[in-house]
Order: C-alpha cells, then sequence, then structure tokens
C-alpha cells in the first residue's frame, strides 16, 4: 500500500514540474539580440568573401555596399517603429505590404549592380549560385537540431535529403 502511495506521489509531483510552462523573457524566444550595422555588414561581408575568394580590395567594397544597405534598413525601420505598425499610409495593409516588397527588390536589384561593378564575371556567377543555395536552404527550414545544432549530449542527426 505504501508503495503504491508513493507511486501516486511522486507521478503527480513529476507531471506538476512538466506541465509548467517555460519562463522566458521577451516572448517565446527571449529578446532578439541588437545587432550594430557594421556587424552585420561585416558578416554579410565574410560570407561573400568565403563564397566567391575576393581580394581586399573587393572586401571592403562590399563591405561599404552593406554597410550603407544595412545602414538605410535599419533608419527605415526606426521610422517605422516611431510612426507606429499600425499607421499604414494607405489604409491597405496587402498594398502596403506589396510596396515594401518591391521597394525591398529594388533594393537589392541596386545592390546587384553594384556588386557585379566590383566582382568578376565568374565571382558574380559564384555570387548568384551561393545566393539561389542559401535561399534553397531558408525555404527548407532549419536543419535538424536546430541552427545551433544538436544540444549537448544528444547524438547528432543525419540529414535526410
Amino acid at each position: 500500500m505504501k508503495k503504491i502511495l508513493f507511486a501516486a506521489v511522486a507521478l503527480m509531483f513529476s507531471v506538476s514540474l512538466f506541465a509548467q510552462a517555460p519562463q522566458h523573457r521577451g516572448g517565446e524566444r527571449g529578446p532578439r539580440p541588437e545587432f550594430k550595422p557594421e556587424e552585420i555588414a561585416t558578416r554579410l561581408a565574410d560570407e561573400v568573401k568565403k563564397d566567391v575568394n575576393l581580394t581586399d580590395t573587393q572586401y571592403k567594397a562590399v563591405y561599404n555596399i552593406y554597410l550603407t544597405r544595412t545602414k538605410a534598413m535599419k533608419a527605415e525601420q526606426e521610422k517605422r517603429k516611431q510612426e507606429g505598425q499600425e499607421a499604414k499610409p494607405s489604409g491597405d495593409p496587402k498594398k502596403d505590404r506589396e510596396a515594401r516588397f518591391a521597394e525591398m527588390k529594388k533594393q537589392q536589384e541596386e545592390m546587384n549592380n553594384q556588386l557585379k561593378q566590383i566582382l568578376t564575371e565568374k565571382q558574380y556567377q559564384k555570387y548568384e549560385e551561393a545566393q539561389k543555395k542559401k535561399m534553397e536552404q531558408r525555404r527548407q527550414g532549419p536543419p535538424p537540431g536546430g541552427f545551433r545544432g544538436p544540444q549537448q549530449g544528444a547524438p547528432a542527426m543525419p540529414r535526410q535529403e
């Protein structure tokens, strides 16, 4: 009888521990880290350098392109925050989203044109291939174990393709 009672108490205790939701600051995932435009530009330029083997001069030019674009995006983000996310210029969220998407696409094309002037034709082809590959990986979602890799002590799962 004592064993059954002890087992029931232990079961209730363990269920109550797992039933509590994890407590995080800043929402489900926690607060997002704030990166400076210089850090973002460095990371992006490093990726391009790795993908296409840039010279030092090319690296500096690519970094400056990314820095300019990142600062402009940060300024736009701050402007939207100050105006409030609910303040829509046209009143139609779908049209506003399409307009922002069109503007982003235009900025991407401008950046690509600038990169074409810096990179050789072969390097630009490698850059485009790397960008397509990265886009495909984003569409597929995170790898098994998440972006940070498998948790400590957990076996790494092989990727199925």
